[in-house]
C-alpha cells in the first residue's frame, strides 16, 4: 500500500511538472517584420505603358507599377500595393499581385523614360495622369529588385 501511495505521488509530481512546463514550451514567437517601402511623390507621378495593361512611373529611382487602379512596388523580397500615388503602401501576398507584374523582369523599368505620348486610363471615371513633367520620388530603402530570383 505504502509503494502504491509513492507510485501515485511520484506520478502526480512528473505530471505536475508537465503541465506546468508545457506552457512554457508552447509560448514560444516568432516575429517576423517587413520594411514597408517609403514612396513619396511630391506631385501625381507621370506614367508610361510598358505593356497592354501595366504602367509604371516615368524615370523614379525605383519600380512603381500601375495595374488596375492600383500602384504596386516589389521591395525587400515582397509586393506592396497602395490605391494612390500619396497614401501607405500595404503588403500582398504574391498570389494577389497580378499576374502580369509577375513576369517583370526585376529592375528593368527603373528610371524608365518610355515614349512621349498621351496616356489614357484603365478605368473610365478614374482621374489618369497625362504626360508632362515626373515627380520626383522618394527612397524606397534597401532593394527594390528581385533578389536575383529571375521574377518578382
Amino acid at each position: 500500500m505504502k509503494r502504491q501511495m509513492m507510485i501515485r505521488a511520484g506520478s502526480m509530481l512528473v505530471l505536475g511538472l508537465v503541465i506546468a512546463l508545457w506552457p512554457a514550451r508552447s509560448a514560444a514567437q516568432v516575429e517576423v517584420r517587413v520594411s514597408v517601402p517609403v514612396i513619396t511623390f511630391e506631385t501625381e507621378p507621370v506614367l508610361v505603358v510598358v505593356e497592354p495593361g501595366i504602367r509604371v512611373v516615368q524615370d523614379a529611382p525605383y519600380e512603381v507599377f500601375f495595374v488596375d487602379g492600383f500602384y504596386w512596388n516589389y521591395h525587400s523580397g515582397y509586393w506592396f500595393r497602395s490605391p494612390d500615388w500619396r497614401t501607405r503602401w500595404v503588403r500582398y501576398e504574391e498570389r494577389d499581385v497580378p499576374p502580369g507584374l509577375l513576369k517583370m523582369p526585376p529592375g528593368q523599368y527603373k528610371h524608365y523614360k518610355g515614349p512621349k505620348h498621351k496616356i489614357s486610363g484603365d478605368k473610365p471615371g478614374k482621374r489618369q495622369p497625362q504626360m508632362g513633367k515626373p515627380g520626383k520620388g522618394g527612397k524606397s530603402g534597401k532593394g527594390g529588385k528581385g533578389g536575383g530570383k529571375g521574377k518578382h
